[in-house]
């Protein structure tokens, strides 16, 4: 029988659970299409010796042999977002020359990558130089093997081999929508994320700092859930600007302890810090999980699944360092409330069917899938 494979690679104890999730949500779709089945070829933790030898220009980041062996006449191979290396393209090679006919598509979903995967800072890139030098020698040949890539990005072709636009997308049906929350006042807005650099949240809590010491009087209170590198920072600004009564922490949260936080909540957050890493616009998981509750959103930057011409209820400000502007904030939140919540939270939500879902957020992907499996028939 004619199959697909998805791999990836993750050192699953210890990755993001939005990761995992992701690559689920994925597998769960091209499953409509054809069986597939995931091959991690993470190994597990390396040692110091391994982990020098493999940063080496022409030594192999992975060594995917034994993957080969797993195969059973592949149809399509699926590749997530990996370091281009000498391992990757012989494996890609080793496919087309026994499995002429097998589709292969290759994740890359920011184009150019170079500072979302080399660059965040100047430390991180002495230390990802060496994968840096690889990737720049050796996805010069991906078009020789590789079918299509799969992006974020409008480009149309990246390294000569032509493109399929997909999405951050999410099971809509698996997200309980909101129930609409009595108005007692107080806007409350809300992120979950790894609360990485691009994120940006620092400029919610300066606008909220900047409103209150203008002689704000709405109660604006932000909730802060998840984690990351970037936590100790907020934290840091909160207790400088005085704002421990009105910015909550919860952590990492899930199921029915997330649910209960969001059913309070009024407001959410996407990204507001994509011009730290020179990007333009994103694509979020979270988005659609937000717009699948029925949850205006607050963003700085565009968001693909967001659209101004049939959506209106989304704000965004410019992609920069400016604090958010807390009174446009409420203005805008007032106006949407004002034709009523359930309609709001019944609009966003068939909005996320539409433009969120997994089926379309991955539509290009499953098309070609299903044209490689009808040349079979």
């Amino acid at each position: 029988m004619k199959q697909g494979y998805y791999i990836y690679n993750v050192l699953e104890d210890f990755a993001a659970e939005g990761v995992l999730r992701k690559i689920n949500m994925q597998v769960g779709e091209f499953e409509k299409v054809m069986p597939f089945t995931r091959i991690n070829v993470n190994r597990g933790r390396l040692s110091t010796l391994q982990k020098l030898i493999r940063v080496l220009p022409f030594c192999r980041h992975f060594d995917y042999k034994k993957d080969i062996g797993k195969l059973e006449d592949p149809k399509v191979i699926y590749v997530r977002r990996s370091i281009i290396e000498r391992g990757l393209v012989d494996f890609f090679k080793n496919i087309k020359k026994e499995y002429p006919d097998c589709l292969i598509i290759l994740e890359m979903p920011v184009f150019p990558y170079f500072k979302d995967a080399f660059c965040h800072s100047v430390p991180h890139f002495i230390r990802n130089l060496p994968l840096w030098f690889k990737d720049t020698i050796y996805r010069k040949k991906l078009y020789r093997y590789v079918d299509y890539i799969s992006t974020f990005s409008d480009e149309k072709e990246i390294c000569k081999v032509p493109t399929l636009k997909i999405k951050n997308g999410i099971q809509v049906d698996k997200v309980a929508p909101l129930s609409p929350r009595e108005d007692d006042g107080c806007l409350n807005i809300m992120s979950v994320a790894v609360m990485a650099v691009h994120h940006g949240f620092e400029r919610l809590i300066e606008g909220m700092a900047r409103y209150y010491e203008n002689g704000g009087k709405r109660n604006v209170v932000y909730h802060v859930v998840g984690y990351g590198p970037e936590e100790e920072y907020y934290r840091s600004l909160v207790s400088k600007y005085g704002l421990g009564d009105r910015v909550f922490f919860y952590g990492k949260k899930t199921g029915e302890e997330l649910d209960r936080i969001y059913e309070k909540t009024d407001m959410a957050l996407a990204s507001l810090g994509m011009y730290k890493i020179n990007l333009k616009s994103g694509s979020f998981i979270k988005t659609g999980e937000y717009l699948a509750k029925g949850l205006p959103m607050i963003t700085g930057c565009e968001v693909d699944v967001l659209d101004h011409s049939d959506f209106d209820y989304f704000i965004e400000f410019p992609n920069d360092a400016s604090p958010i502007d807390i009174e446009k904030v409420i203005d805008f939140y007032d106006g949407l409330v004002s034709r009523g919540k359930e309609k709001m939270i019944a609009d966003i939500r068939a909005y996320a069917y539409k433009k969120a879902d997994m089926s379309v957020a991955l539509s290009s992907v499953t098309d070609v899938m299903r044209s490689a499996l009808s040349k079979d028939v």
